[in-house]
């Protein structure tokens, strides 16, 4: 399959948006040095997860994977990242405590969720369904991680799901 320059754009934007939450993630790691593995736990899978959205374009092209074309646009993917750096550059002139930066991980990862952003291939394609299985796992994971967090922490308006 031909990808047009701005499907190639979107999933690299999706990639960008990957690595830009690890790089929120690892900010945190350094910001909050008691809980530095919680965080960089939440981080690195978003590296790893980046890498197979940039590889997919190569599989995309070769016809190994069905692409969802119209399962994003690239405004809202854009919007996403806009945002999501628009929070990197505030944190670093902003006292962000703890629980907030807790607070922001979990509408973060949630938000991923909902919107299905593992989707990009067809999650039941032979050679990718293991793959987009264990993203969607891994950003289940990491909100239970986050709620278990914040249930330990004494934050009893959580429920681990």
């Amino acid at each position: 399959m031909v990808l047009s320059n701005w499907q190639k754009q979107k999933i690299n934007l999706m990639a960008d948006y990957q690595e830009s939450l690890s790089e929120l993630y690892t900010y945190f790691s350094v910001k909050f040095p008691a809980h530095q593995d919680f965080w960089l736990d939440l981080a690195l899978p978003k590296l790893r997860y980046a890498d197979w959205l940039r590889l997919c374009l190569s599989k995309i092209e070769a016809g190994a994977y069905r692409y969802n074309m119209m399962r994003f646009t690239v405004e809202t993917v854009r919007s996403g990242l806009d945002y999501l750096k628009a929070q990197i550059r505030n944190i670093w002139h902003v006292d962000i405590s703890h629980a907030d930066a807790l607070g922001m991980a979990l509408s973060i990862e949630t938000g991923l969720i909902s919107s299905r952003f593992y989707e990009i291939v067809d999650p039941l394609e032979k050679g990718a369904d293991d793959i987009v299985s264990g993203f969607k796992m891994e950003m289940r994971d990491h909100v239970r991680m986050i709620h278990g967090f914040m249930y330990r922490a004494g934050n009893t308006n959580y429920q681990v799901v």
